[in-house]
């Protein structure tokens, strides 16, 4: 019997292991040039005051000095542009909040290298008036 329970925990210690190492990166390979700092398309500091920074398994927005970061993103390769267009625009969300405070547009409108943030809060929106902005990818 305790032979089956350690059977049974390894079991599930692996999958865990796995199913975070999965989840830990949600951009793909090919995907991988959206990672990096985002800075309003009219900015040309790469440290601007408003700006994104989008790794792998984490956005961080920043105003100033205020930033906060958003973990547990889920990505849609087909909510955009996939049925009416190049199939080229991705949306990244935070999964763990509904509604989402926000849906991240990566070649938004099907326009290769432009980001929009469709803010979804109100407050959050205050904190971040990304709204109303298209940003670019900070060449560092």
């Amino acid at each position: 019997m305790n032979r089956l329970i350690l059977i049974v925990a390894c079991v599930i210690v692996l999958v865990a292991v796995a199913y975070s190492s999965v989840r830990s990166e949600i951009f793909s390979a090919f995907e991988n040039n959206f990672k990096g700092t985002w800075i309003p398309e009219n900015q040309s500091s790469c440290i601007a005051a408003m700006r994104i920074e989008i790794q792998g398994d984490f956005v961080v927005f920043y105003n100033k000095n205020d930033g906060v970061t958003f973990r547990n993103l889920g990505i849609c390769r087909s909510c955009g542009g996939a049925s009416h267009g190049q199939g080229i625009e991705i949306q990244v969300y935070p999964e763990d909040t509904l509604p989402s405070p926000f849906i991240i547009r990566l070649n938004a409108d099907e326009k290769e290298g432009v980001m929009v943030v469709d803010m979804q809060d109100a407050k959050l929106s205050k904190r971040f008036p990304f709204g109303v902005l298209k940003f670019k990818k900070c060449k560092q």
